[in-house]
Parts: structure tokens; sequence; C-alpha cells
């Protein structure tokens, strides 16, 4: 009940480090319940490890249930996040 008070109230959100360990489905869900708790010109932000290829799927630790976790492309991610209602967005690969 009382984080459900805070949607639409949220001014800032980190997801560090959490997009890469999740399935397509989940990493889907998570991106739109994110948005759902900003408030209007509240800011998502994070990282996430990255493909060059859209959706790359590659086995990992069975943490979200599933022993894959769904890596986007820059341009996939922008994608979701723009269909989850975040507007204006970026989102840039940086090599390590």
């Amino acid at each position: 009940p009382k984080l459900a008070a805070a949607k639409g109230h949220v001014t800032a959100l980190y997801a560090g480090s959490v997009l890469h360990l999740l399935s397509e489905e989940q990493v889907r869900d998570f991106v739109r319940t994110a948005h759902s708790f900003l408030a209007p010109g509240g800011v998502f932000f994070g990282r996430c490890v990255a493909s060059n290829v859209p959706g790359s799927a590659q086995r990992f630790s069975p943490i979200n249930g599933t022993g894959l976790r769904y890596l986007h492309s820059p341009e996939s991610l922008l994608e979701l996040l723009r269909s989850a209602g975040f507007e204006p967005c970026w989102c840039r690969m940086i090599d390590r």
C-alpha cells in the first residue's frame, strides 16, 4: 500500500545493472512499472550490459527463473522505453 501511493510521484529512478539480468518479458514489465511511478518530468536512468544485436538471449545463472537473460541493443532499448511512454529518451553504448 505505501509503495502504491508513490505511483506518479517519483522524480528520479535509477536502475543500475539490472535490466540485463531479466528475461525479455521481465524487462518490459520492469520498464512499464518504472514509468508508472514517475511524476511528470521525472527521470529514469541506469546502465546495463548490452549487445550490438538486439534481443540477444544468453544463458545465465537462473536469477530470473528462466536461465536466460535478454540483452538489448541501444536501438531496441530505445524502442522499448518509448513504447512504455518515456519521451524524450537517450541511450548510449560504451565499450569496455
